[in-house]
């Protein structure tokens, strides 16, 4: 699972950031390159349910992807509130812009080659409590998300945000699933 070119499969804990003048060329020279620890083997486990709304991540994960939340917008907050963010998702003031992360990627790969690509503009969502317009991106901290013995495992729920640019083929009789890219047809009206 990577945000734009960043492993967010690292070894905990998570990484500190190095602060620069320039917050632009630290995120584009890899933020996180010096934290990956390509000794550290763990297992990951991708759990497909389309009936939860966002993209579930353990608080680790959810931790990573705060961070580098916050070199494009700063006023992100990704804690849970019940008067603007009962989900856990990472959320901003306002409404939400496509251009905002400059075309930064979310990409998954589920043990095989094939790469599944979320444009972040795909995983924002725009929302309304008290009054107030916010936005937030569709992936959301899971507390009891299970890590495993010493943080040896990544569970990761893909729910609807997912199955929306992803077609699933749940062959349970093989015990094979297939993935295709979801194409909108296109109006008959």
């Amino acid at each position: 699972m990577d945000l734009d070119h960043y492993n967010l499969l690292e070894a905990p804990p998570a990484p500190e950031p190095t602060p620069t003048d320039n917050v632009d060329d630290e995120f584009n020279d890899g933020l996180h390159k010096d934290a990956v620890n390509v000794d550290t083997e763990f297992t990951s486990y991708a759990h497909f349910n389309s009936g939860y709304p966002f993209i579930g991540v353990d608080p680790y994960v959810a931790s990573l992807v705060e961070e580098d939340i916050k070199y494009f917008r700063p006023d992100v907050s990704c804690k849970t509130s019940s008067s603007k963010n009962p989900w856990g998702t990472c959320y901003w003031p306002g409404i939400c812009q496509d251009d905002i992360f400059n075309g930064v990627n979310l990409t998954f790969a589920f043990g095989t080659e094939a790469e599944f690509t979320l444009p972040t503009s795909q995983l924002m969502i725009n929302y309304t409590m008290n009054s107030q317009f916010y936005c937030a991106l569709a992936v959301a901290e899971v507390e009891d998300m299970p890590t495993g013995v010493d943080n040896s495992e990544r569970h990761f729920w893909f729910g609807d945000v997912f199955f929306k640019s992803f077609v699933g083929v749940f062959d349970i009789e093989n015990q094979k699933l297939g993935m295709g890219k979801s194409v909108l047809a296109p109006s008959t009206v």
